[in-house]
Parts: structure tokens; C-alpha cells; sequence
């Protein structure tokens, strides 16, 4: 028997593997992150990479996390739209509205992490007392800076992206399960 495509489960499947895709980025940010700031690494050093570093990444950091999101709430409604009856009758259409709010909840902390962005990004070649790594009245260090990013990250990631892919998981299974 040949396969061949199937453009029904491919959608019923993409909310999966976009949230699949958005939790493994969020892990490698703060796999590779983490090493900045570790104290193995210097202060002073750390100081001068990560404003050059936030500078090249933010763009296409951000590019990828939209596009996950934006595939995730797409399809997942594309699901909702397109196959509506059959996962109301699989028990799987909530499913996929809860991975399509969660996947847009991710946005929710813009506000909180935007400022600290913005801070190591115009942190012009770790000047932020970045000897000491002590902070300045009114000014932190980048190190610091992106500790506290890094913290916000991992909540994000454990609430909004980890709830979003397990919606979607539980989804994509009590859709297609084999009866």
C-alpha cells in the first residue's frame, strides 16, 4: 500500500510540533544563556559579549518565537475551523483552543523581559560597571540583566510554552487515537 500525504493529519499535527519547536528553542536559549553568566566565565568577559551577542541575536531570536507562535495559534484554529465536528466528537477541540490561548499567553511577558533586552542591547560594549558587576545607581550590569531575563525565560517556558505543548499533545492524541 503507498502513502502519500495527508494535508488533514498534517494540520491536525502541526500544533505539536510548533510547540515542540517553541520549547526546545526556549530550552537552548537558556541552555547556551546560562554559560554567560556563569561565574566560570568572568564577569568582565561576560560583560563585553552579551550586548554584542543580544544586538546579531534579537532579530532572528524573535523571528523564530513569533514564528512558532504564529504557526501554533494558525493551525491549532485551523484545526478548530476545518475539522471542528470530528474533535468535538474526539473530546480534542478544547485542546486545541488551550495550545492556541497558551501559545498567545507567551506574549504576556513582553513587558516583563522587553525592558532587560533593551538594557543589555544598548549596553554599549559592557560598560555597565561590568569590572565589579555591581551596579550602578540606576544601571545594572549585563550579567545581571540577563540573569533576571534568564529567570523570566525559564518561567515562561515551564508555564505558558511547557502548558502549550502539552495541550497540543493531548490534543493531537485523543484526535488521532485508533479506536
Amino acid at each position: 500500500m503507498a502513502s502519500s500525504f495527508n494535508l488533514k493529519t498534517t494540520l491536525l499535527l502541526t500544533p505539536l510540533v510548533s510547540t515542540t519547536s517553541s520549547l526546545l528553542f526556549a530550552h537552548a536559549q537558556d541552555s547556551f544563556l546560562s554559560y554567560l553568566v556563569h561565574p566560570t566565565v568572568g564577569a568582565a568577559n561576560s560583560n563585553a559579549i552579551i550586548p554584542p551577542y543580544w544586538r546579531q541575536f534579537f532579530v532572528p531570536g524573535v523571528t523564530r518565537v513569533l514564528s512558532f507562535l504564529g504557526l501554533t495559534v494558525g493551525s491549532a484554529v485551523g484545526c478548530v475551523c476545518c475539522h471542528g465536528v470530528i474533535l468535538k466528537n474526539r473530546g480534542s477541540r478544547a485542546w486545541y483552543l488551550a495550545a492556541a490561548v497558551l501559545a498567545v499567553s507567551h506574549l504576556a511577558f513582553v513587558p516583563l523581559v522587553a525592558p532587560k533586552i533593551q538594557r543589555m542591547v544598548d549596553d554599549e560594549g559592557g560598560k555597565a560597571d561590568a569590572e565589579a558587576n555591581t551596579a550602578r545607581e540606576g544601571s545594572k550590569s549585563s550579567v545581571q540583566t540577563l540573569n533576571e531575563w534568564l529567570r523570566w525565560n525559564l518561567v515562561r517556558t515551564w508555564t505558558t510554552d511547557t502548558a502549550a505543548w502539552i495541550c497540543a499533545a493531548v490534543a493531537v492524541t485523543k484526535t488521532l487515537s485508533v479506536d
